[in-house]
Formats: structure tokens, C-alpha cells, sequence
């Protein structure tokens, strides 16, 4: 009796240090992730000089002055190639201008630094203020889904977002993660509470905002829409529950159309024919294909034209033109695997929405580079959800992706190096050089298998929980 009441003790004394152990990694994880996180960003803002290395920050600029101080009318008086939320994104800081800027002084580009540089200060002050959002966010995800999981989130989200310091603060995309972020967390939020309450209207006003930013929500909504209305028992629910959510989705992605309309009219959407007609973009898995058929003898060189380097090859305008029925083919096969999750599984439904952001990327016959700002941490995410079991290998598969993708561009992309202006021997473009090429290959290639994995751990979880 003595020695059971005994190793009873000794039991619970060793679950309770075992517990205190864990709980104090836990914590200095979280701190070195959190300490990470300020720091690099610190060195983001004073001394990395994105600006010198690859940035758009000159053509937000230019769009910002038209549309601000000339007065003239986006989409007819000047091209756009982005959706209506997104210019009004770019033009923002010059509502705030100190001085106005002239037609000839845009042209010929005399005395406008002092403008630039407010420019540049106000926009990277919004992009870090969405960066911070969009950190917390990950970090109450991770904390919701996974016990312990903010911890490793924050680490996690640092050693994939660092590396792309380059695009972090001079694109577009920073504040497309924060919206997906806020779609995710509403999700998160209204797991327990049902498809009508305040959270996921709010995560549903996230993803109508997409569309009108970057167009993103148009591959996620049918998927958590029906995950959603599965939800109700009766036919009749399920109708309503989904016309309210869809009418509530359209009315925020219809909005920043219809404004830009009154005075641009039909040419607000003449940034989809800008799009339609560009080709296969260097870095696109189609890209990686083409580059492999090239060592057999496929005809292959670069051109620079709508803003990218795109492939030429007797391949590419089939490759150009098959991407969108690839895409819906691969939405359909996996609404059919959200299908075989069960009616009731929105989480499911959340985690298919991810898939298809990211088969959209796979799909597309343009993968720039900052694109991965909000795919890098959405796998991530996925990893926490649906393997972390294998975190230790993801993860750094994913930190891999940065890099490779960080080192193409800008690094090994122009014919000389970015700096020094010293000749570049591994040029991508013009000469597709065999390092980049084969650092593409690679990053793709890392990108592909883990989409295909989470997709598969999907299927294979919802069955094996449907089983139980």
C-alpha cells in the first residue's frame, strides 16, 4: 500500500515537472518568436533598402499622382492592372501629400524625391501596421487550433516571412494576408457559435474584400459557402443560411466596383484584359515544366512584357491557355473531397478554402515572388491543422521556399548582381542560367508536394474521423 501511494506521488510530481518543462519552452519559444518578429522588422525599416533592390513602389507612386494631384481618371485616363480596392490602396498616401506634383515634373521626373519619400514612408507605415495584424492574428489561430500553438507560430511566421523582406513592405500582398487572416480567424472564431454569427459575418465581409483587392476570394467562397449552409438540417435553412452569408460576401466584393464605376465605367474592369493576355511567367510552375522540357530540345527564350519575364516556347500559349480549366478542374476535385468531410465539418470547409487559394498560385500562369508573403504563412497554418506531426520537416521546407525564392529574385534575376553591379555569371533573365533555373525547380517543386500533401491529409483525416 505504502510503495502504490508512493509511485502514485512520484507519478504526479513527475507529470507536473514534465508539465513546468513544457510550459517553459513553450514560453521562451514565444519570446524568442516575438523578440524575432520585432527585431527583424526594425532592421526592415532602417537599413534594408528594399527600395534599391527590385521595388513597385515607383509605379504605386505614379498611380497615386495621376489619380491624386493630376486628377485624372483611373482605368480610362491611365492603365491600372489591378482590381479597384487595390489601387485605391496605392493611391491612399497621396491623399495625405505635402506637396502637389505636376504633369511635367511626372514626365520628365524632376523634384519629386521629397514626394517619393513621403510616399514610400506613409506606404511601408500602413504595410507594418498589416504585418503586425496579421502576426497577432497567426498567433491566435495557431493558439485555437493547436495546444501550444502560438509559440511555434510565431517563430514559424518570422523564419517565413523574413526572407522575403525584399516584397514584404513594396507590394500589394501584405495587405491581402491580413485579409485572409481575418477570414481565417472569423472562422476560427465562429467554430462553435454557427455559420450566422458575428464572426463569420465577419470573416465572410474578409473574403468579399479580396475579390476587389486581388480577386482571391473568388476560388474560396463556393467552398465555405457550402460547408456552411451544410450546416442546417432542413433544405430551407440551407438556402437561407446561404443567400444571407453570399448576399453579405457580394455586397463588399460589388462595392469598390461600383464606386470606381460611376466615374471610370466599363473600363474599371479592364485590368482582367491586362491579365487575360499575359503568358507564361518565369516563375510559374508551367515555368518549371517548360524549363525541363528545354533540356530535351523544346525551343525556349525570355521576353519582358507585362511587367514579368515570360517564357516563349511553341508550348506556352497552351500552357497559357489551359491554366484556368486546370484550376477549375482541380476546385472541383477538391469540393468533392470537402463533400466526402461529412455535413457537419466547417472546419473542413476553412481548410479547403486555403487549398484552393494555394492551387490557385499552382494553377496560375504567373508566380511572382510576393505571392508567397500570404502563401508562405497559410501553409503554415496548414501544417499546424492537418500535419503537425511533421512541423520538424515542413516548416524548414517551407523557410527553404523564402530562400529559394529570395535568391532568384532579386539575386540571381538581372545580368548583373544587385549591389556591387558586378557581372551576374548565373543570370536568370535573359540566359536562364542553370542555378536559378534548377532553384526554381526546386522551390516549386517543395511548394507543389506540400499542397498535395495537406490536400491528401484532408481527405484522409475527414475519412478516418468519419470512420470513428
Amino acid at each position: 500500500m505504502t510503495t502504490d501511494t508512493f509511485s502514485g506521488d512520484a507519478g504526479r510530481e513527475l507529470a507536473v515537472d514534465g508539465a513546468s518543462r513544457t510550459g517553459s519552452v513553450a514560453r521562451w519559444t514565444f519570446g524568442i518568436g516575438v523578440a524575432a518578429f520585432i527585431l527583424s522588422r526594425i532592421y526592415m525599416l532602417l537599413f534594408f533598402n528594399s527600395t534599391a533592390i527590385a521595388t513597385d513602389l515607383p509605379i504605386y507612386f505614379t498611380y497615386g499622382v495621376r489619380g491624386v494631384d493630376l486628377g485624372q481618371t483611373a482605368y480610362s485616363e491611365f492603365s491600372v492592372e489591378y482590381p479597384p480596392l487595390a489601387y485605391w490602396a496605392v493611391t491612399a498616401p497621396r491623399q495625405l501629400r505635402r506637396t502637389t506634383v505636376t504633369e511635367d515634373e511626372l514626365v520628365a521626373k524632376v523634384g519629386l524625391d521629397g514626394a517619393f519619400r513621403h510616399y514610400v514612408a506613409l506606404y511601408r507605415g500602413a504595410m507594418i501596421m498589416a504585418d503586425v495584424l496579421a502576426f497577432f492574428l497567426v498567433l491566435k489561430i495557431g493558439n485555437r487550433l493547436h495546444p501550444r500553438g502560438s509559440p511555434w507560430m510565431a517563430c514559424g511566421y518570422v523564419a517565413v516571412t523574413t526572407p522575403l523582406a525584399h516584397v514584404l513592405y513594396d507590394r500589394l500582398d501584405m495587405l491581402l494576408l491580413l485579409l485572409l487572416m481575418i477570414w481565417i480567424y472569423g472562422r476560427v472564431r465562429s467554430q462553435e457559435a454557427g455559420p450566422l454569427s458575428v464572426w463569420n459575418v465577419v470573416s465572410y465581409i474578409a473574403l468579399g474584400l479580396s475579390i476587389p483587392y486581388k480577386l482571391v476570394g473568388i476560388v474560396v467562397i463556393p467552398l465555405v459557402l457550402f460547408a456552411d449552409a451544410r450546416q442546417e438540417p432542413a433544405n430551407r435553412q440551407r438556402f437561407m443560411t446561404g443567400g444571407i452569408l453570399l448576399s453579405v460576401c457580394l455586397a463588399f466584393a460589388a462595392f469598390p466596383f461600383i464606386v470606381q464605376a460611376l466615374s471610370s465605367g466599363a473600363a474599371t474592369l479592364s485590368f482582367l484584359t491586362y491579365h487575360a493576355e499575359r503568358g507564361i511567367e518565369i516563375e510559374s510552375t508551367y515555368g518549371t515544366v517548360l524549363m525541363a522540357l528545354s533540356l530535351v530540345g523544346l525551343p525556349i527564350e525570355t521576353e519582358v512584357s507585362y511587367g514579368s519575364a515570360n517564357l516563349v516556347t511553341p508550348l506556352s500559349a497552351g500552357f497559357a491557355a489551359a491554366s484556368p480549366f486546370l484550376l477549375l478542374g482541380m476546385l472541383v476535385l477538391l469540393a468533392f473531397t470537402l463533400y466526402r468531410c461529412g455535413d457537419r465539418d466547417r472546419e473542413a470547409g476553412t481548410q479547403a478554402g486555403m487549398l484552393a487559394v494555394l492551387l490557385l498560385l499552382v494553377c496560375s500562369k504567373v508566380l511572382s515572388t510576393q505571392y508567397f508573403v500570404f502563401a508562405l504563412p497559410l501553409l503554415l497554418l496548414l501544417t499546424v491543422q492537418l500535419r503537425p506531426a511533421w512541423s520538424w520537416f515542413l516548416i524548414p521546407a517551407q523557410v527553404v521556399v523564402a530562400i529559394a525564392t529570395t535568391l532568384v529574385f532579386p539575386y540571381l534575376w538581372f545580368p548583373t548582381y544587385i549591389g556591387s553591379g558586378a557581372p551576374n555569371p548565373y543570370c536568370l533573365v535573359p540566359d536562364l542560367s542553370w542555378l536559378p533555373c534548377l532553384l526554381l525547380a526546386l522551390r516549386n517543386t517543395l511548394f507543389l508536394a506540400m499542397v498535395a500533401a495537406f490536400w491528401w491529409a484532408l481527405a484522409l483525416g475527414r475519412r478516418r474521423k468519419q470512420a470513428c
